[in-house]
C-alpha cells in the first residue's frame, strides 16, 4: 500500500489542534503555537542582514546561517520526531506503511498539513539520498515579497534542516523505535554522529524556478 498523502492530510487536519487557556498546543510530545510565518521569517532575514552588515568576515555571516539551518534540525527532531511518536501517526500513516522510506513519504505528507509549503519528493534513495522540491515556502515567499529574487545564498534555511533531521532521524536515530527525544539524543544525533546534510540545488530567492533541496550521506 503506497502512502495516500491525501489520507494522511485530512488526518491531520481532523485532530483539530488548538491552543489551550495560554494558546499552547499540547500535542505530539511537544509544546506547539500557531504563529504568523511572516513574522518568523521577517526576524530570521532581518538578523541574517544585521549579521552581515556587521560581520567583516564572511565565515561569521556563514555561521549566523548555520544557526538558522540548525533552527530547522531542532524543529525536525523534536516536532516531526514527537509526530512520529505519536497515537496519531499510529492511528493515521502506519498502516499504509510497508517501509522505511515510507517513514519519509509519510512524514512528508504530514508537513504539507502544516502550512510550511509544498513538499514533493522527487528522489529518494535508501540510506543515501533524499531529493525534494519545496513549493510556495513560507521562508522564499517571504524574502521575494521583501528583497527581491537576487540573493546570493539559498533562504530556505528550516526546509533544509528539517529534511536533513528527517533523515537523520529515520536512517540514523532510529525513529521506528519510538526512542527518547532527549538533548542527550540530539546532540548525539545532530552534533556528535550526524551523517546526513542537507543542500540548495536551487532557490526561488537566488532567482531559480523552483526551491530544490538535497540531503545526502557523509561520506
Amino acid at each position: 500500500m503506497a502512502i495516500d498523502e491525501d489520507a494522511v492530510i485530512e488526518g491531520v487536519q481532523q485532530l483539530g489542534l488548538e491552543g489551550g487557556e495560554n494558546g499552547l498546543i499540547l500535542e505530539f510530545g511537544v509544546a506547539l503555537t500557531y504563529g504568523f510565518a511572516d513574522y518568523y521569517a521577517a526576524l530570521e532575514y532581518e538578523a541574517e542582514r544585521l549579521f552581515q552588515k556587521e560581520a567583516s568576515d564572511e565565515f561569521v555571516l556563514q555561521a549566523a546561517r548555520e544557526l538558522f539551518i540548525e533552527a530547522g534540525h531542532i524543529c525536525g527532531f523534536n516536532t516531526l520526531g514527537g509526530i512520529m511518536k505519536s497515537e496519531a501517526w499510529d492511528a493515521v500513516v502506519m498502516p499504509m506503511i510497508e517501509s522505511r522510506e515510507d517513514w519519509i513519504r509519510g512524514i512528508i505528507a504530514v508537513i504539507n498539513a502544516l502550512g510550511w509549503g509544498r513538499y514533493e519528493i522527487l528522489e529518494l534513495i535508501p540510506e543515501e539520498k533524499l531529493v525534494v522540491e519545496v513549493k510556495n515556502s513560507y521562508e522564499c515567499r517571504y524574502y521575494l515579497e521583501h528583497y527581491g529574487s537576487n540573493a546570493d545564498s539559498a533562504k530556505c534555511y528550516l526546509s533544509l534542516g528539517v529534511l536533513s533531521s528527517i533523515m537523520n532521524l529515520i536512517y540514523e536515530g532510529n525513529i521506528l523505535e519510538k526512542p527518547e527525544l532527549t538533548e542527550t539524543f540530539y546532540h548525539q544525533l545532530f552534533k556528535e554522529n550526524k551523517k546526513f546534510i542537507a543542500r540548495s540545488l536551487s532557490c526561488r530567492a537566488k532567482g531559480d524556478n523552483v526551491c530544490t533541496i538535497e540531503v545526502s550521506k557523509i561520506q
